[in-house]
């Protein structure tokens, strides 16, 4: 009896886990497209760290889809601290100027990607930044007006 008590105990907190987990989760699929993303980190010869963030749109059906994106950002890095999950940097608050705007066609089953370009860690850590290992999410606007937010990795800077 204790056995199957404790049994139905765990299983229901796992439950309730998996139901917490999924509530939290960011939405990576929109119409037929999942998106992911990574931290992609350079060192260059003279040592500076660099990095850039790389998402992957995949057409997760038969059929070609198109988006459309503004082509002066196509990706904003959004920061956020590991230890206590506050954003700490945000490119979204930037200006991002909207035209010209560019049409990416992504066949079916097929994938594409799109880049945030390099950025050196002293400039975006600038002179207010804590030197820590932080949490990097892609914002990309693909899906019209909404933000689409998916997260990219952890780096430390």
């Amino acid at each position: 009896m204790r056995r199957t008590l404790r049994f139905i105990l765990a299983l229901g907190a796992m439950v309730a886990a998996g139901c917490g987990t999924d509530v939290a989760a960011p939405q990576n699929e929109f119409g037929g497209i999942r998106y992911t993303a990574e931290v992609a980190e350079i060192i260059s010869q003279n040592g500076a760290k660099q990095f850039s963030v790389i998402v992957t749109l995949k057409n997760t059906g038969g059929g070609a889809q198109t988006r459309t994106y503004p082509a002066s950002c196509p990706v904003r890095i959004r920061l956020y601290r590991v230890s206590d999950g506050r954003l700490l940097y945000d490119e979204t608050t930037w200006p991002c100027d909207a035209n010209p705007l560019v049409t990416l066609t992504i066949d079916g089953f097929a994938s594409k990607t799109l880049q945030s370009g390099v950025r050196f860690a002293t400039t975006v850590l600038g002179d207010s930044l804590p030197r820590t290992t932080y949490t990097a999410y892609a914002v990309v606007l693909t899906e019209g007006s909404t933000l689409v937010e998916v997260r990219a990795g952890t780096m430390t800077l």
